[in-house]
């Protein structure tokens, strides 16, 4: 299997970008098998069911995620991205998940440009590529490709003590 030949091989690290469903079996086989190293996961991680259904074989995983890092696990606690997941945790009476925060951007800077008069998708596409938008996650601003100017910011998590920890963003945490 899969799993005999890296115990046998001595890796260090393992990296698998599968469901959470698989990285939760997969990793428990892992750890009930004697690896010691570290374990990274995606995006697909950054939720409490990883942590139900992994067990105590969660402890020490890695994973990665673009989404804004939620405050409840270690996120900002003072500025728009905090208040964004208190209203949201006062409106909805639960935590605000992953993309949360992007998806009210999102969803605010479509509203944005309704409100300037764009009727259509190429009237979207337009807008877009000569506006700018500062949202509770971040500020937006396209290439002239569509793809988003800057930088991406790839936040890194571990879970410690049975909960999931915002470490940082790559970027900062490479210097």
């Amino acid at each position: 299997s899969t799993v005999t030949k890296i115990l046998g091989s001595g890796a260090t690290g393992v990296f698998l970008g599968a469901s959470v469903n698989t990285e939760t079996v997969f990793n428990r086989q892992l750890v009930e098998g004697g690896f010691n190293g570290a374990f990274f996961a995606p995006d697909g991680t950054l939720s409490p069911d990883y942590i139900k259904l992994a067990g105590a074989a969660s402890e020490g995983t890695y994973f990665t995620s673009q989404a804004a890092p939620v405050a409840a696990l270690g996120g900002p606690k003072t500025g728009p991205l905090a208040d964004f997941f208190a209203a949201y945790q006062v409106t909805f009476g639960q935590s605000a998940q992953a993309y949360s925060a992007e998806g009210y951007d999102s969803a605010n800077m479509i509203i944005e440009a309704i409100k300037s008069g764009v009727r259509d998708r190429k009237g979207m596409v337009e807008y877009f590529r000569t506006k700018s938008y500062k949202g509770v996650a971040r500020t937006y601003k396209f290439q002239p490709n569509g793809e988003p100017e800057g930088d991406p910011s790839i936040n890194i998590y571990r879970i410690k003590g049975g909960t999931i920890n915002w470490l940082g963003v790559s970027s900062d945490l490479a210097k």
